[in-house]
């Protein structure tokens, strides 16, 4: 894993088991390359290169839908809107202010494919997971999209170079790290990909998982067959699968969940617990939607709490109860309305639910089982947890020794009919590894199903009901 002014890294065995954690400071542990902050500043075309961070680019995003024919040609095309921390928005902006920058500009690199180049000692081609969150990659093609790169920046296909499978052996490693550190130099290095492709190849869940984060914010991946088109959430490639992944992130997560456990369980984990689990699943009929901030799926910000009488019959009636008559059913009243949320969405990026739907919980909140129940009831589905941390860094090492296992396959598949020439996908090579990565920890309740199924088309009713509270009050 690198950052701008170090190198974290994590050793494995031949049973992918890990061995050592390391960190690298460049500027203090490698002195004699002079750098400051972690950079050498003359090998760069601008001393400030965009990172993701940078929210500005509003005005370049706008004109890059338009310049292709609308929002829904980019999400078509590319697998979500134009936004504003993309690099294709960020690549126009810097042609739009900096131009000679631009111009003296001979390689655009990720971060994911500048590491790869300093391990290759050359330059090295962009991952098409990675390129398919820039604005600028056509996901059915599978290669840049010239009408996305013409509404981009001039010469643009040339300074990006040719995209490769994430998969892809793209070279030995560089004579630097053969000289330096004895690597053998025969070798090989595989395409470098994004923190999210990799957490999910670290992950190692089939196409019937579905990984949700339950931190800050909760983010939902998983695998799809084929892109949806929605304006919100990402459609990437997927990192070791010949399909997609759906990326979901939603902001109101464990901030709100910390609200309601200072203000309705006494500052205490365990009382929330409590209180959440002293109240029947359904809740009585009551439902909460709390976004705090303004929530991504759907654009709106506001709270609206209903009981059981509640529907969108009035305009009474559709504006609720300003608040529940006990701390235990605006705990629950929260969380349902959390997994709620998640479950609808999930499945309008086009998740299929069903009998073999496992969910894979990570994140902070994913270590009280209170709130992992509620998450089994709502997705009537099986919850498990995972013993290994550091997930984006386990995927680069199994995408690793996988990409070893392939390349060994083609060497050797040929030279007979042995049933031991049967290539493994990636998903049963890595679990002959970490098989016993995960440990169940929740089973939905034999009601769930009864109970949450209508919710979720309450939950949807609610949320029409505040997009129209937020466009009355003018938001």
């Amino acid at each position: 894993m690198i950052r701008s002014v170090r190198l974290k890294a994590i050793q494995l065995n031949a049973q992918l088991e890990t061995l050592v954690h390391a960190e690298v400071k460049f500027d203090t542990d490698l002195p004699e390359f002079r750098t400051s902050g972690g950079v050498n500043h003359v090998a760069f075309a601008v001393v400030r290169t965009p990172i993701w961070m940078d929210n500005s680019t509003g005005k370049q995003c706008i004109e890059m839908e338009e310049a292709i024919g609308g929002r829904h040609v980019m999400v078509e095309r590319t697998g979500s809107k134009c936004y504003a921390r993309f690099t294709g928005p960020q690549i126009r902006k810097l042609y739009q202010t900096k131009s000679d920058g631009y111009k003296n500009t001979q390689r655009i690199s990720l971060v994911s494919s500048f590491l790869a180049s300093l391990f290759l000692g050359d330059i090295a081609p962009i991952d098409f997971s990675d390129a398919s969150g820039m604005n600028l990659f056509d996901i059915n093609e599978r290669r840049w999209s010239e009408l996305c790169l013409n509404a981009c920046a001039p010469d643009l296909e040339e300074k990006l170079g040719e995209p490769v499978p994430t998969s892809t052996v793209i070279g030995n490693v560089g004579s630097f790290f053969v000289q330096r550190y004895g690597i053998p130099s025969d070798c090989k290095i595989i395409a470098f990909t994004g923190d999210n492709p990799s957490a999910l190849a670290g992950l190692v869940i089939g196409s019937e998982w579905l990984a949700i984060s339950l931190g800050t914010s909760d983010t939902i991946m998983m695998g799809l067959k084929k892109p949806p088109h929605l304006d919100e959430g990402h459609v990437l490639m997927h990192p070791t699968d010949d399909g997609y992944m759906g990326l979901l992130c939603f902001r109101n997560g464990s901030l709100v969940r910390d609200i309601f456990k200072r203000a309705e369980a006494n500052n205490s984990w365990d009382y929330f617990s409590e209180l959440l689990e002293s109240t029947p699943r359904g809740n009585f009929g009551n439902m909460a939607l709390h976004f705090q901030t303004k929530e991504i799926i759907p654009a709106c910000k506001g709270v609206l709490r209903w009981n059981k009488l509640s529907s969108s019959d009035s305009e009474i009636s559709m504006k609720g109860v300003s608040k529940f008559g006990s701390p235990q059913t605006e705990v629950r009243a929260l969380i349902e309305g959390q997994m709620l949320h998640r479950k609808a969405v999930a499945t309008d990026m086009g998740f299929n639910f069903g009998e073999k739907t496992r969910i894979l919980a990570t994140g902070g909140a994913s270590n009280n089982k209170s709130i992992l129940q509620v998450l089994a009831d709502v997705f009537n589905a099986s919850v498990y947890t995972q013993k290994t941390a550091e997930a984006a860094l386990h995927g680069a090492a199994f995408r690793a020794a996988y990409g070893h296992y392939m390349m060994t396959k083609a060497a050797t598949i040929n030279r007979s009919d042995d049933e031991n020439n049967k290539i493994l996908s990636y998903h049963d090579f890595v679990l002959n590894f970490v098989s016993k990565n995960t440990q169940k920890m929740c089973e939905p309740s034999k009601d769930a199903f009864e109970i949450y199924e209508p919710m979720i088309a309450r939950y949807r009713e609610m949320v029409e009901v505040l997009l129209k509270i937020q466009d009355q009050d003018g938001h």
